[in-house]
């Protein structure tokens, strides 16, 4: 199964993780604020949609650092602000596997910055055509 470790957990990121728990994934929850974590460590995540309403387990960690060091990924998916994307690119490099790759969720506006730091070859654009917004932390 494919282990995907997930950065920013907000409107985007907290929805494509509902989602992907639901479906049974494998993830792993970086959010970059401890309150975020907390909420999600302790009550999950919960989405709501016009169509669908549901609420997963998950676990969390604020930052990378907080994650074992045997911590092995097949791809990061970055789902935080434009601004903090190459960072957290760099931080993940190394808990990538060698084919490891990223999926950024910017709708095409860093990739070009994420590749100059990581490898272009190891970087997918997606685009993000829907409205989220994270009400409270988790949900």
């Amino acid at each position: 199964m494919t282990h995907i470790l997930v950065q920013g957990i907000g409107g985007v990121g907290g929805l494509l993780a509902g989602e992907l728990l639901r479906a049974g994934a494998k993830l792993t929850l970086v959010t970059g604020n401890p309150a975020i974590t907390a909420a999600i460590n302790h009550n999950g995540i919960a989405i709501s949609t016009p169509d669908d309403s549901f609420q997963v387990a998950a676990s969390a960690s604020t930052a990378l650092t907080d994650l074992t060091t045997e911590s092995s990924f097949d791809c990061a998916y970055l789902a935080m602000m434009a601004g903090g994307v190459v960072d957290a690119a760099r931080a993940a490099l190394p808990l990538l596997r060698d084919d490891g790759y990223f999926v950024a969720f910017q709708n095409g506006f860093v990739e070009e910055a994420i590749g100059n730091a990581v490898g272009i070859e190891r970087v997918l654009s997606a685009t993000v055509a829907l409205g989220s917004s994270m009400e409270a932390p988790g949900i």
